[in-house]
């Protein structure tokens, strides 16, 4: 009776530990830095909902709560009468977004938005690299870039915000 025990009480103690972590890492935590955005409405949409809305105040936006799956989704910041839209996916970790300067905004900071950023600037680098090319010529490059990489990862979440972006939007 004793062994049955310390058996039941050791494969309590590992489910209880696996619950736990896998409660732990369905949190996400978005924290911006916006200089000049203060007063800028954000609002988290996910499913084209927004689930969540809050002001810049002293250059900082932040959430926390739970994400369950990862989805892909965006961030829309209304400032004055021009709203910004940047995707994002949101998923479990700290998801990190910061003005990149013109009024462009990146989200990076978890494994998915860190690849779509660097491929994005990938991208870009490889076209400007390219010598005399016509900005449709720069597009289509990045077309070319984008569908190669759908096509070596087709499971990937940020494949599915490459196809929106470089297929769908660009149609």
């Amino acid at each position: 009776m004793k062994k049955h025990l310390i058996h039941f009480s050791f494969l309590f103690l590992f489910f209880n530990s696996h619950i736990v972590i896998a409660q732990q890492n369905n949190w996400m935590s978005i924290k911006a830095f916006l200089p000049h955005w203060n007063g800028a409405e954000i609002s988290l949409i996910k499913d084209n909902q927004v689930f969540y809305k809050a002001i810049v105040t002293k250059d900082i936006f932040s959430f926390t709560g739970n994400i369950g799956k990862a989805l892909n989704g965006s961030l829309k910041v209304k400032a004055s009468k021009t709203n910004f839209y940047i995707p994002v996916f949101w998923e479990s970790g700290t998801i990190k977004i910061r003005d990149a300067g013109s009024g462009v905004l990146v989200a990076y900071g978890t494994p998915s938005n860190d690849l779509y950023f660097q491929l994005n600037k990938s991208f870009d680098s490889l076209a400007a690299e390219q010598k005399n090319l016509s900005f449709a010529e720069a597009m289509k490059f990045k077309i070319n870039q984008a569908a190669t990489f759908i096509k070596n990862n087709s499971s990937s979440i940020v494949s599915m915000q490459l196809l929106k972006d470089y297929f769908y939007l660009a149609a």
